[in-house]
Protein backbone atom coordinates (compact mmCIF):
# COMPACT_ATOMS: atom_id res chain seq x y z
CA UNK A 1 0.00 0.00 0.00
CA UNK A 2 1.59 3.51 -0.91
CA UNK A 3 0.16 6.74 1.04
CA UNK A 4 0.89 10.05 -0.48
CA UNK A 5 0.32 12.98 1.10
CA UNK A 6 0.98 16.37 -1.20
CA UNK A 7 0.92 19.66 1.15
CA UNK A 8 1.26 23.14 1.35
CA UNK A 9 2.05 25.54 3.85
CA UNK A 10 0.74 29.16 4.01
CA UNK A 11 3.25 32.11 4.32
CA UNK A 12 0.58 34.09 5.73
CA UNK A 13 -0.29 33.47 9.61
CA UNK A 14 -3.75 32.36 9.90
CA UNK A 15 -5.10 32.90 13.65
CA UNK A 16 -1.65 33.57 14.82
CA UNK A 17 -0.51 30.44 13.52
CA UNK A 18 1.03 28.81 10.07
CA UNK A 19 -1.86 27.07 8.45
CA UNK A 20 -1.20 24.18 6.21
CA UNK A 21 -3.50 22.15 3.73
CA UNK A 22 -2.93 18.33 2.19
CA UNK A 23 -4.48 15.99 0.12
CA UNK A 24 -4.21 12.05 1.39
CA UNK A 25 -4.51 9.69 -1.02
CA UNK A 26 -4.05 5.77 -1.13
CA UNK A 27 -3.26 3.07 -3.54
CA UNK A 28 -2.34 -0.83 -2.85
CA UNK A 29 -1.76 -3.78 -5.01
CA UNK A 30 -2.31 -6.89 -3.97
CA UNK A 31 -0.68 -10.35 -5.64
CA UNK A 32 -2.01 -14.14 -4.87
CA UNK A 33 -1.06 -17.39 -6.61
CA UNK A 34 -1.84 -20.67 -5.56
CA UNK A 35 -0.14 -24.21 -7.37
CA UNK A 36 -1.55 -27.39 -5.92
CA UNK A 37 -1.50 -30.82 -6.86
CA UNK A 38 -3.99 -33.39 -5.80
CA UNK A 39 -3.42 -37.18 -6.17
CA UNK A 40 -5.89 -39.96 -5.53
CA UNK A 41 -4.44 -42.86 -4.73
CA UNK A 42 -4.43 -46.28 -5.52
CA UNK A 43 -5.61 -45.06 -8.92
CA UNK A 44 -3.44 -42.71 -10.95
CA UNK A 45 -5.65 -39.73 -10.66
CA UNK A 46 -3.40 -36.46 -10.73
CA UNK A 47 -5.63 -32.92 -10.50
CA UNK A 48 -3.04 -29.90 -11.09
CA UNK A 49 -4.09 -26.24 -10.21
CA UNK A 50 -2.18 -22.81 -11.26
CA UNK A 51 -4.16 -20.05 -9.74
CA UNK A 52 -2.75 -16.10 -10.39
CA UNK A 53 -5.12 -13.13 -9.23
CA UNK A 54 -3.38 -9.58 -9.24
CA UNK A 55 -5.83 -6.44 -8.04
CA UNK A 56 -5.34 -2.99 -7.57
CA UNK A 57 -6.92 -0.32 -6.43
CA UNK A 58 -7.19 3.37 -5.37
CA UNK A 59 -8.57 4.85 -1.93
CA UNK A 60 -10.80 7.83 -1.24
CA UNK A 61 -8.99 11.62 -1.47
CA UNK A 62 -9.25 12.52 2.55
CA UNK A 63 -8.46 17.10 2.72
CA UNK A 64 -6.43 17.68 5.40
CA UNK A 65 -6.44 21.46 7.27
CA UNK A 66 -3.89 21.64 9.99
CA UNK A 67 -3.09 25.20 12.30
CA UNK A 68 -0.07 25.05 14.40
CA UNK A 69 1.36 27.51 16.76
CA UNK A 70 4.14 27.18 19.21
CA UNK A 71 5.22 29.00 22.62
CA UNK A 72 8.64 28.49 23.28
CA UNK A 73 9.61 24.70 23.59
CA UNK A 74 5.91 24.20 24.05
CA UNK A 75 3.99 23.16 20.29
CA UNK A 76 0.10 23.46 19.56
CA UNK A 77 -1.74 21.63 16.73
CA UNK A 78 -5.34 22.13 15.56
CA UNK A 79 -6.27 19.52 13.14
Amino acid sequence: MELLIPSYVFATPFFGGQAAVSLVGLYGVNDTSLNATATVTPSPLTKSVNLEQTTSGFGDLIPMFTDRWNAGVNNYMVI
